[in-house]
């Protein structure tokens, strides 16, 4: 067998694409395969122009998310191209408002290799038949199965042969399929039962399955508090908060939330339960109201930790809720807003919130980035012709006081992300992650996976980013995080994810 590889002569250098590498001079420079698939298209039609939209669709065959990934991926070429090369631009020409060339005479080299035969050993055991005994030995079988299944018959035949034959093979074929059709009916309803009815050693510690009782359905502040609560619980340890569905019903722990009222005051029920001992851990009421605030969530958040075997000194706990607002008003409007976080795509209401609460405590930096967030998103949402002028107008009223946040002391994560954001909507890729690597591992929330994964479209890594959307939709437990994600800083294609997510939810 005969097998081809070809090099390409560029200028000095030598371009080996099945190897994904540049030589020049004895010294070998590797690139990334994104950036060798793209090198090797343009070897192949030398002072041709292609626009964007044509390399997306020639080299990537419509698979990457953006034309920003072109972009990017011109860029690294020329920076190894021209460094080391001759020609200024390290060959790739942009051509105003058309498109990219390369800019240079090309030689192919073609290599042939010849592969060696394959020597198949002499042994003693039995030979393997070849071709024509093969076809003798399956005509024999053939034959002789033919014999066992049909009945030997007169060569003079009845006129009701065919007729009864063909009834018989129908009535045989229609109990077959009968059967076949009831055993795979038997086999579906065992897989069900068995999801269904999770054995013993199938529950998953890691899991929190939340039960919102009837009461607590469209109570913002009780709903806040309790999505506040259960964030700064997965910050000591990897739960996963997950609501009623299948997956749930493998989740070893149950939280059930619920609102009561005692002499007419607003009380949050929390009652955690675990399902490996049966044991009830937490049962308690948290009074709502707004003079009690603080210190419900200081006591609330010790319970939690407590009834989770998780120690954390009171001091730590202290810190985490004074970097909320400390005016009373303004801290309900605050959790109010985090009633929205497992739908964010709906935060008009959160907006609101937290636009009161900034009317009341304008500095507190945890209010102020979390309503910068949410503003974007909600440009981004919009989706109006003006929309890259709103966001420019947003970023210049917003950036200087982010920025003045991030120069103090004690900087709120969710100011990095609000920062990282920021610089990603402003095109400034390198700004973003560097906000994001600030950002320690348990303090990453929805709107850090978004960000990186919208990062990783700009680079051309799509295995990335897809990685980084299922964190994102693990973290809300919610799908509705791919609509932001298509429109989120420049428009991406997630077809494929949304049809990964159907077709394991239908």
């Amino acid at each position: 067998m005969k097998e081809n590889k070809v090099h390409y002569k560029v200028g000095d250098w030598l371009f080996i694409p099945y190897e994904d590498k540049f030589i020049l001079d004895g010294k070998d420079f590797l690139i990334e395969k994104r950036l060798s698939n793209l090198f090797v298209f343009l070897c192949q039609h030398p002072h041709q122009i292609f626009s964007r939209d044509e390399l997306i669709n020639e080299v990537w065959h419509g698979m990457i998310l953006t034309d920003q990934v072109i972009t990017q991926a011109i860029f690294e070429l020329r920076k190894i191209l021209k460094q080391n090369g001759e020609h200024p631009f390290g060959y790739i020409v942009t051509v105003s408002k058309r498109g990219y060339k390369l800019d240079s005479d090309v030689e192919i080299i073609e290599l042939e290799h010849h592969s060696k035969p394959i020597v198949v050993p002499h042994t003693s055991g039995p030979t393997l038949p070849n071709d024509d005994q093969e076809k003798q030995v399956k005509t024999d079988i053939s034959s002789k199965t033919k014999a066992m299944l049909i009945p030997e018959v007169s060569k003079k035949r009845s006129p009701l042969f065919g007729p009864i034959l063909a009834f018989i093979l129908l009535v045989a074929i229609s109990i077959g399929a009968s059967y076949l059709n009831d055993h795979h009916a038997q086999l579906v309803a065992q897989a069900k039962e068995q999801i269904s009815s999770p054995s013993y050693l199938s529950y998953e510690p890691r899991y929190i399955q939340l039960i919102y009782a009837s009461n607590i359905q469209g109570h913002k502040l009780g709903t806040g508090l309790s999505m506040y609560l259960l964030r700064q619980l997965k910050t000591y340890k990897d739960f996963r908060i997950i609501s009623n569905d299948e997956t749930a019903q493998k989740a070893a722990n149950v939280i059930v939330l619920d609102i009561v009222n005692h002499d007419g005051n607003d009380y949050l029920t929390v009652e955690f339960n675990n399902k490996i001992s049966g044991a009830q851990h937490l049962s308690r009421n948290y009074n709502l109201d707004s003079d009690s605030l603080h210190r419900t969530l200081n006591v609330a958040m010790d319970d939690m930790l407590d009834a989770f075997s998780i120690d954390v000194n009171k001091e730590e706990i202290a810190d985490k809720v004074n970097e909320l607002p400390h005016n009373p008003d303004a801290l309900q409007y605050t959790l109010s807003a985090f009633s929205a976080s497992p739908h964010i795509i709906r935060n008009d209401d959160a907006l609101m919130d937290l636009s009161r609460s900034l009317q009341i405590e304008p500095n507190n930096q945890y209010t102020y980035s979390a309503n910068y967030i949410l503003e974007l998103i909600n440009l981004y949402l919009l989706n109006e012709h003006s929309m890259e002028q709103e966001v420019a107008v947003l970023n210049q009223e917003h950036e200087t006081m982010l920025k003045q946040f991030y120069e103090q002391d004690a900087t709120s994560f969710r100011t990095l992300e609000a920062l990282a954001m920021l610089s990603l909507s402003k095109d400034l890729p390198l700004d973003a992650r560097k906000y994001l690597k600030e950002i320690p591992y348990n303090q990453r929330t929805v709107f850090y996976y978004l960000t990186s994964a919208k990062l990783c479209e700009v680079s051309g890594d799509t295995v990335g980013a897809e990685e980084y959307y299922h964190h994102a939709m693990t973290e809300i437990d919610s799908a509705e995080l791919l609509s932001i994600g298509e429109v989120m800083f420049f428009d991406s294609s997630l077809k494929r994810i949304k049809e990964k997510v159907e077709s394991l939810t239908l």
